[in-house]
């Protein structure tokens, strides 16, 4: 069923996949160039509720709900979640819409996972945007196992655990939402990402979430092949970090992150790294500061220029 949200027609479109729905938050016409984004880790597709009606109505927005974020239907259980697969559904979207072309805009996690995908099919790719994301942390490969038995320690330990769902009050899940992340959310920017996620039981509230994504979700690769794989992608890439963020990755392997950075700046002449002020949710909390960014890079058609 569509809604009219200030500028834009927006409906809600739900994917059948094998292990159940990916649900889709659309916005405008379905005719216009498509640009496909992607939330970060433990949110969902409300958390760009703010940010896409300051955005140009020359596109088709589609937000996706990830696998067991939102109101997508959850990876079957009794197995860690893995990074590359959440690379593949984004296929799934494109063959539904039948696009041969599009943009890619994501968040934090899934940034990262749409680096991969325009690595992986750079043929399809037009533009890609990144908000405080660089690139997946590296996994060495001499903790390659250690890494891979804690993720399947986690899977059992979480089963045990959630057997019986947490319920919460309305404020008390909107503290969960809020504070309890990298950076924190506004009232305002943090009501459309809960909302999305709850389920009303017993005159509270359970998280629909899937409780496995507590942990990182990244692929259990190393420096060397995240740079070969970042090297692969071919489009135009615009980076935004909020200056809040900047410690975070001059703790975490400094180095490493500038020569992404300098990966990316070089994969086209219309590449840039723009730093705003704000934290890790910049696009959520002020979207108004990301917004003219954004859509200069996707309205700019100029043949060798900056935006």
């Amino acid at each position: 069923m569509a809604e009219i949200n200030e500028k834009y027609v927006v409906k809600e479109v739900k994917i059948k996949v094998p292990w159940g729905e990916i649900a889709l938050k659309c916005w405008n016409l379905a005719e216009l160039p498509a640009v496909l984004v992607v939330h970060g880790l433990c949110e969902n597709a409300g958390s760009f509720d703010r940010l896409i009606p300051l955005l140009s109505r020359q596109f088709f927005y589609v937000v996706i709900d990830l696998p067991g974020h939102g109101r997508s239907s959850r990876f079957p259980q009794g197995l860690p979640l893995d990074f590359m697969v959440y690379v593949g559904q984004l296929e799934r979207v494109i063959t539904h819409f039948k696009w041969k072309k599009l943009s890619l805009m994501g968040h934090s996690l899934g940034a990262h996972i749409l680096e991969f995908f325009a690595a992986t099919y750079t043929n399809k790719v037009e533009k890609l945007i990144l908000i405080d994301a660089i690139s997946p942390t590296p996994v060495p490969s001499e903790v390659f196992l250690v890494f891979h038995r804690n993720e399947m320690n986690d899977v059992i330990e979480l089963e045990e655990v959630n057997r019986k769902p947490t319920s919460y009050t309305y404020e008390e899940a909107f503290l969960q939402v809020a504070s309890k992340r990298m950076s924190t959310l506004t009232r305002e920017a943090g009501k459309p990402v809960l909302d999305r996620s709850l389920q009303e039981s017993n005159g509270k509230f359970v998280f629909t979430t899937d409780p496995r994504i507590r942990r990182e979700i990244k692929p259990a690769i190393g420096q060397d092949v995240i740079l070969d794989q970042i090297k692969r992608i071919k489009c135009p890439v615009l980076v935004i970090l909020a200056k809040d963020s900047e410690q975070f990755w001059l703790l975490n392997s400094p180095g490493f992150y500038t020569r992404v950075l300098d990966i990316l700046k070089r994969t086209h002449s219309r590449s840039a790294v723009v730093r705003v002020v704000g934290n890790h949710c910049v696009h959520n909390n002020q979207p108004e500061i990301i917004a003219p960014i954004v859509n200069g890079f996707l309205l700019d058609t100029r043949g060798n220029s900056k935006f």
